[in-house]
């Protein structure tokens, strides 16, 4: 889940563990309303039998009637069904319900001083408070005041009649057996909520527990996460000095080279011998080219590049030709249908790039006699792709993810500096606004793809 700022993730978080609290809540007043209507079925089933055999076996009885007892019994049968059906807000109102209209009945037939009509009323109240909230119990004793005073007119004016006889009997055991197991249910609902309570609280202080633990483990992430940021921040300095140092060493070195290679220029060119004179040209055209790199360089390093047209036929056959590929080594190129011999950009960016890649491709061939360069171009769209591949052994699976890092390289040690792919790299999106890939090709060994669209402006 996105969120649109803090505020909107903490009201989540807030409203997530209110509905925590509302069902931990509900649960609670379930699991109490569950037991105690359990308690009163059993109860009324215990009532009914014995109001049952006194009625069969008692020829004066004038006590309730079997039959209301069993109505009351079933209906808090179907109470225990509802609550567990999920309906327990219906389920506790008819329990409140049924004691309310028991306590009043006790009431509006013994009268309104009836000792066990006023103690159900206490605990009709108590359970109201429990089941519900506390507004209820204050409502409940609301109705409960209101009942008894109603019940006190119509008994005042003759409208319902009271059965008074008990006041002139004087109290008994059963009495006491009476008020002690009503005052027992309030104790005993007493517990049940206050045990409730305390696997509610410890449910929460469980929570906080876990939130506690989670909230150290992120931190332990977060520190961890830090530390690798500061490990990469370092590296990342590191290699920035390190081509600081490589750009004052170049400037100084192609400042060094720059006239030295103009004088052997023009040395050579003062040459004329006809025995040699292929290999002077050769001689000549990389020094050209040399001095080509040279003026590169010191273009780039003060920030200046040119884009103008150049011939890719013409540029990738100068550069085999400079890099002075023995007799047994082979460069194949293939051009595709559609491909424009004319691309325009920095041609010695081009030469770069290529020149880099056929010889990494030559070393990786090394020790074999005889190697192998393919280098296709075909035209995909609006761009073209340069393949160059080699028939060596591929390069590992854990080296290709980390084959364009800086300074990093597989040769021995000496040989290779490990800029030159990030060079190429640099040059084809920087420059070209295109994109180098590598892969292992399924017959032969690495291949890198470079693809540079044509309708791009440089």
């Amino acid at each position: 889940m996105m969120f649109r700022n803090k505020s909107e993730k903490h009201i989540v978080k807030k409203s997530a563990l209110q509905r925590s609290i509302v069902l931990d809540e509900r649960k609670r007043r379930k699991n109490l309303l569950d037991t105690l209507i359990i308690g009163s079925l059993c109860f009324g089933l215990s009532v009914t039998f014995i109001v049952l055999i006194k009625y069969i076996f008692t020829t004066d009885y004038s006590g309730l009637s079997p039959v209301v007892c069993g109505i009351i019994t079933l209906a808090i049968y179907f109470l225990l069904r509802l609550s567990r059906l999920g309906y327990v807000n219906s389920a506790t109102l008819l329990f409140l319900s049924i004691v309310y209209c028991i306590s009043t009945y006790t009431l509006m037939r013994w009268g309104v001083l009836a000792p066990e009509g006023l103690l159900a009323y206490g605990v009709l109240i108590v359970l109201a408070g429990i089941l519900t909230t506390s507004r209820a119990a204050f409502a409940t004793t609301l109705l409960c005041a209101a009942t008894l005073a109603l019940l006190l007119m119509l008994d005042q004016e003759g409208q319902i009649i009271v059965d008074n006889t008990w006041l002139a009997k004087p109290a008994g055991y059963d009495d006491i057996l009476v008020f002690a197991l009503t005052l027992l249910i309030v104790a005993i609902v007493s517990w049940l909520s206050n045990r409730e309570i305390r696997q509610s609280l410890g449910r929460a202080l469980k929570s906080e527990a876990m939130l506690k633990h989670e909230r150290d483990k992120l931190e332990d992430t977060v520190r961890e996460r830090s530390r690798e940021l500061e490990r990469l921040q370092l590296r990342k300095t590191i290699e920035l000095q390190k081509f600081a140092e490589f750009g004052r060493l170049s400037s100084s070195l192609l400042h060094d080279l720059a006239s030295p290679l103009m004088a052997a220029s023009m040395s050579i060119g003062q040459i004329k011998d006809d025995k040699h004179l292929s290999v002077l040209e050769d001689a000549k055209l990389s020094l050209r080219q040399i001095e080509m790199y040279v003026k590169h360089a010191r273009a780039q390093l003060h920030e200046r590049e040119k884009s103008e047209n150049f011939n890719i036929k013409s540029e990738i056959a100068k550069i085999i030709r400079s890099l002075s590929i023995s007799a047994n080594d082979e460069v194949n190129v293939v051009f595709g249908e559609g491909v424009p011999t004319i691309l325009t950009g920095d041609a010695a960016q081009f030469d770069r790039i290529v020149a880099n890649l056929i010889s990494n491709a030559f070393d990786a061939q090394k020790p074999s006699p005889k190697k192998v360069v393919d280098i296709k171009l075909m035209r995909l769209r609006e761009s073209i792709t340069l393949e160059v591949v080699d028939h060596g052994k591929g390069i590992p699976n854990d080296v290709l993810p980390r084959i364009f890092e800086a300074f990093y390289t597989t040769k021995p040690q000496g040989e290779s500096m490990g800029i030159g792919l990030v060079i190429a790299k640099n040059a084809v999106e920087d420059h070209f606004k295109g994109t180098i890939e590598v892969h292992n090709s399924g017959y032969a060994g690495a291949c890198f793809t470079i693809t540079i669209p044509l309708n791009k402006k440089l």
